[in-house]
Order: C-alpha cells, then structure tokens, then sequence
C-alpha cells in the first residue's frame, strides 16, 4: 500500500506538491519547537541582486529569492511539483489611503511550481518563478495552505528624523505562545538587514531535521548568487507570458 500510495503522489504533481520528507510527522509543529536557519548575502551581492538584476526577465526581487529557493528546495523535496503560499501584506495593493492605520494587511496567494524539469536550468527557475508569482490566487490559510511560505519583507530599517520612534535592540521576548500552533512546515522569510539580503529558514524539529535545512539554506545561497551572475551577463531582456 505504501508503494502504491507514493507512486500515486508521484504522478500527480498537485498532491507531491504537499508531500514533504518530514523526519517526524507525528512530532508536534507549535511555536515552541521552531528553530530557525538563518543565511546572507554580501553587501556587495545584495546590490548585484537590487540593481543588475531584473532587467533579464523583468522580475522583481522576490522572484528571484523564489527561483533559488524553488532549486535548492527540490533537491530535498524530491517532488515533480512545489506548492507556495506567498504571504502579503496588503500595503501595496489597491487605492486605500493606509497613512493612518498601523500594522500590515496579510494574506496568502498560493501557487504550484513544477520542478524536476527546471532542476539545475536556473533561467527557467526565474521564468517560473516570476510566472508563479503572477498567477498565484489568494487562499485562506487555515482552510487550504502549502506546506511551504515565502514572506519577503523588504528594507526593515526606519529611515528618517523626524519619526518618533526607532527599532529597539532590547529583547521583548517570544513574538508568540510556545504552544500555539504554526501555520506552515516551512517558512523562507527575507529582508533587506543593513544593506544586506538576510533569509530565515523556520521549522520546527524534530519534524524536520534541521542539518536538511541547513544544506537547503546554503544551496538556496549559491543559487542566488548564479542566478545573480546570469542575469548580469544578459545584454537584453526576455519577455515571458505574463509579460
């Protein structure tokens, strides 16, 4: 039964898109059993990644933190197809005058990604990656999620004299109760931390061992940093269908 139940997943990339190699999958997935695996790039590669990047495919910079996180991910997953929820944080969406409320707006676009034909081919990783990003349909989390969440948060520092208020290096303890119950397996959460690219890879162990995840990090990284050159050395630009 087992056989026929991974082969049946296997053929359809819908359901292998859910299935991970989770070590311990009766093991709990609350706050408290998060460890996280953090990764940066350079300052130096950071700026290749803002500015002499996008202008191969027309992407944008979490589309291309998507393509090398999608490349080093199947290396682990072992899966014809990936399932995301893109996480959103609704200040940037519509007319809505937002000056006067504090706080973000989230949701989750979900989106499949197929991935053994793409393993290694890092330019249709970015294609697919920008194409996922641009058909994926917003879904309630709680009802239908992916296994896997993409937030990118961009520049986190706070620019500017006249606010009343700074980040603070104090510590405010847990963000949330060790006992309340994580959405997802995986989060990749990325943002921009004193000119540098910085990802936190969260999980919780022991359901999925965490030496994984570190070589999942360090493959997303080198990734980057490839798809950083190719897209430097391209003279012109390639349109793609959501173009």
């Amino acid at each position: 039964q087992r056989k026929r139940g991974t082969k049946a997943a296997a053929s359809d990339p819908g359901k292998a898109a859910l299935n991970l190699p989770l070590s311990q999958p009766d093991a709990s997935n609350c706050f408290g059993d998060q460890v996280t695996v953090q990764g940066q790039l350079s300052k130096t590669d950071t700026q290749r990644l803002l500015h002499h990047t996008h202008h191969a495919y027309g992407t944008n910079t979490e589309d291309v933190q998507i393509a090398a996180f999608t490349e080093a991910h199947s290396t682990w997953h072992q899966q014809p197809a990936m399932a995301v929820d893109l996480e959103r944080h609704g200040r940037d969406q519509g007319d809505l005058d937002l000056t006067q409320a504090v706080g973000w707006f989230t949701r989750f676009d979900q989106t499949v990604i197929n991935t053994p034909s793409l393993r290694g081919d890092l330019p249709s990783h970015l294609v697919a990656a920008k194409e996922a990003r641009a058909t994926a349909i917003a879904s309630d989390p709680v009802a239908s999620r992916a296994p896997v969440v993409i937030n990118y948060m961009g520049d986190t520092r706070i620019s500017g004299e006249a606010l009343p208020f700074s980040l603070t290096t104090l510590d405010t303890g847990p963000d949330t109760a060790a006992d309340n119950p994580r959405l997802h397996e995986i989060e990749l959460n990325a943002r921009l931390d004193d000119g540098r690219l910085t990802l936190d890879l969260n999980f919780a162990s022991p359901r999925i061992n965490p030496k994984a995840m570190g070589e999942v990090m360090g493959h997303c990284l080198t990734t980057l940093r490839q798809l950083i050159s190719h897209c430097e050395a391209q003279a012109e630009a390639l349109l793609t269908p959501s173009d």
